[in-house]
C-alpha cells in the first residue's frame, strides 16, 4: 500500500484500513507511531538512537527484516530515477523481480 504522506493521521487510517487489531506492530519511535495500542494493536519499538543495544528492543523487538528488505528497494528506485507517480506499478514490478530472483513464483 502507497501512503501518500507520512503523517500519523494518515499512517493510522491506512493501518486501521489493512491490519487487524490485535495485531503486533514493530516500529522506530517516531512520534507518529503514538497511539497504535490505543487503537487496539499491541505496539512495541525500538530506539534507533540507542547505539548500545545494537538497535534491537529490550525485549527483542526489531525492525532488520523491513529494513533490509527496503534498503535495496530505495536503492533500485534511486537508479531507475522513479517518479513518484509511479511508484506503485515500480515497487509491484521490484518484488516480482526479488521473488522471482528466490524461485518464490514457482
Amino acid at each position: 500500500v502507497v501512503v501518500p504522506t507520512r503523517d500519523s493521521e494518515t499512517l493510522l487510517s491506512t493501518i486501521q484500513q489493512w491490519v487487524h487489531p490485535g495485531t503486533e506492530i514493530h516500529t522506530d519511535c517516531w512520534r507518529g507511531y503514538n497511539g497504535l495500542a490505543q487503537h487496539g494493536y499491541i505496539h512495541k519499538t525500538v530506539n534507533h538512537s540507542d547505539e548500545e543495544h545494537g538497535f534491537v528492543g529490550l525485549d527483542g523487538t526489531h525492525t532488520q527484516r523491513i529494513e533490509a528488505t527496503w534498503r535495496p528497494a530505495k536503492d533500485y528506485f534511486r537508479r531507475k530515477r522513479v517518479p513518484v507517480e509511479d511508484f506503485a506499478d515500480h515497487l509491484v514490478e521490484y518484488l516480482w523481480r526479488r521473488d522471482c530472483k528466490k524461485g518464490e513464483w514457482m
